[in-house]
């Protein structure tokens, strides 16, 4: 393994990290990585003496973090398993401290229930402060939820554009940036945290599933701490795209009289804004995971316009990022069509094919703090557009 130079962090505290941060994402076994790719044979990644056991427990099961916000249910247990195999296939002999907190999980189980019921998932931010900062998440583990929407988990588009662009490249969104189709609000949150926001901005998180909206508002909360740092104001609202985009023909007479008072356009609104925000002042949107349905890009499409079109009154270029997972070619043809006809131009910012997780370019990337590595369950290419 390669010297770590960065402040605050050895070797060993790198290779914590690097196993804490598959830990709180809850990384399926079939997945879980224990080396890290690229790395010297002999280094610190196989050497799981007592003592690294000892660490590694520490900061996973035996945290506060695990205590407050543990993963999913029986993951623990099955992370403890798979790190006693691990030490046995290094040739080192379990710790007593690893054999009774393996038996103490395995003597009281977290009952399993089916469906199985929402978890934490804590993503480990890029920062490479001695103390870990995570940004913590309520998500089921079925595709669909149980309530019939997508938006109660984390998807692969998400994931890149939150993990290995929001926090790596950190790019300057303004004081006021709207996620649209937020689902978990990761994308969002990240901006906040990550200073992608000016201090004092604001960040409106929306959707327009009321179950889903429920759960952005627990997870504001759950990460209020580190937004407030950054001085970012966070509201959730709601916003059905069908709905709004029909305001578009009121876009013009309505902006000469309205001017960031707080409150609905006119009666026909259906966005209710936060005090002192406006949808003329908005100078980003952001979304990720929203454009896998072809009946629902026009109205995407028709809401990111009126954003984009209504004038600017700080004056700055307003964009609209756009984080899209190629599942469909047909869905992503006619996407590329819509986005001309309704006269926006596109700027491809990243596009990544499937790297796989852990390749020697996300290893190295997240070891220096360059990038979150985190793992993403669609092997798909993902793309990331500048719209304006």
């Amino acid at each position: 393994m390669r010297t770590n130079t960065s402040p605050g962090l050895d070797e060993v505290d790198s290779y914590c990290r690097f196993v804490l941060a598959q830990f709180f994402q809850a990384i399926p076994q079939n997945h879980f990585k224990w080396d890290i790719a690229g790395a010297e044979s002999g280094d610190v990644s196989s050497a799981l003496n007592p003592k690294m056991q000892t660490k590694i427990l520490k900061e996973t099961v035996s945290s506060d973090l695990a205590s407050v916000r543990p993963p999913p249910a029986g993951y623990p247990e099955r992370f403890l398993k798979m790190l006693n195999e691990r030490v046995e296939e290094a040739g080192e002999e379990a710790s007593d401290e690893l054999l009774e907190t393996l038996m103490e999980h395995l003597s009281n189980p977290a009952p399993m229930t089916f469906p199985p019921r929402p978890g934490f998932k804590s993503y480990l931010l890029p920062d490479r402060s001695i103390t870990p900062k995570f940004v913590t998440l309520i998500e089921d583990s079925t595709f669909i939820s149980g309530l019939g929407t997508t938006g109660l988990r984390t998807w692969g588009a998400g994931l890149r554009f939150a993990g290995d662009y929001l926090a790596i490249e950190k790019p300057k969104l303004g004081r006021s940036v709207v996620e649209l189709g937020a689902g978990t609000g990761l994308c969002g949150i990240v901006c906040a945290v990550m200073g992608c926001i000016e201090q004092g901005g604001t960040l409106v998180l929306s959707d327009a599933d009321e179950r889903v909206l429920a759960r952005l508002r627990e997870h504001v909360d759950m990460n209020d701490k580190l937004m407030k740092v950054q001085g970012v104001r966070v509201a959730v609202n709601r916003l059905d795209w069908e709905e709004f985009c029909t305001m578009d023909h009121i876009h013009e007479e309505s902006v000469k009289s309205y001017r960031g008072t707080g409150v609905a356009v006119d009666d026909d609104d259906p966005f209710l804004l936060p005090p002192g925000f406006s949808i003329w002042n908005v100078e980003t949107v952001i979304c990720s995971d929203v454009t896998y349905h072809p009946e629902l890009l026009e109205p995407l499409l028709g809401t990111i316009r009126i954003f984009l079109r209504s004038p600017s009154e700080s004056g700055i270029k307003k964009q609209c990022l756009v984080a899209l997972m190629r599942r469909n070619e047909d869905t992503y043809a006619l996407l590329v069509k819509l986005v001309a006809d309704f006269g926006m131009v596109v700027e491809e910012i990243y596009d990544v094919s499937n790297i796989g997780y852990r390749s020697r370019q996300q290893s190295e990337a997240h070891s220096q703090g360059k990038g979150a590595g985190w793992w993403i369950e669609e092997a798909l290419p993902v793309e990331i557009w500048r719209l304006v």
